[in-house]
């Protein structure tokens, strides 16, 4: 059983407790400003080492597939990006670690797809949002390397959810058609095999 943890925000001349779970500690929830910053440049990336390890041992521990700086409450042009079955993903297809530094989307395929997409700022929410199928990426890695990359499939939808995240948007802005936000629970549901 996880523990609760009590947060206090002032509303007029009460305060209400939130529950926030401590799985999810450290992660920016929408509302925050820094959600809606587009992020400045990493200029050291040896000093952005220790982030990018913080960064990649939160994606695990949550079970993400990606988690972009301004998630956890930093602005800057950073995300990481692994790929790993979970319980609201069980049969989508694994990859390897991307360390994504001031990145570009230098191409997007005319042919977009309708896709699910959930985030932790946007926590028990689901949502249908449309993306490029294929995307390339201009961006330097954890060890200052220059990189240009091509991405298809759910690997391009989530590069472009967290580059999102980078320019000061969230999945719900993307979203085309409001009818399909649902909470995670009716969308495993009503959802998940239509």
């Amino acid at each position: 059983m996880s523990k609760k943890k009590a947060v206090r925000v002032q509303r007029g001349a009460g305060a209400k407790k939130f529950k926030i779970s401590d799985a999810k500690s450290g992660i920016v929830f929408v509302g925050n400003p820094v959600l809606r910053q587009k992020a400045r440049l990493v200029k050291n990336i040896k000093a952005a080492q220790p982030l990018i390890r913080a960064m990649v041992k939160k994606l695990r521990a949550i079970q993400g597939a990606g988690l972009a700086a301004p998630q956890i409450g930093k602005s800057l042009r950073l995300f990481v990006v692994e790929v790993r079955r979970n319980d609201l993903f069980p049969h989508r297809s694994e990859s390897g670690l991307f360390v994504v530094i001031n990145p570009r989307i230098v191409r997007r395929s005319g042919t977009a797809q309708r896709g699910w997409e959930a985030c932790f700022s946007i926590p028990g929410y689901i949502g249908e949002v449309l993306r490029h199928e294929t995307i390339t990426l201009e961006y330097t890695d954890a060890v200052g390397t220059k990189v240009t990359k091509k991405f298809s499939g759910y690997l391009a939808r989530v590069m472009q959810h967290e580059y999102d995240h980078i320019e000061g948007h969230v999945y719900v802005d993307r979203m085309t058609d409001m009818h399909t936000f649902s909470t995670v629970e009716n969308w495993g549901m009503f959802h998940l095999d239509a």
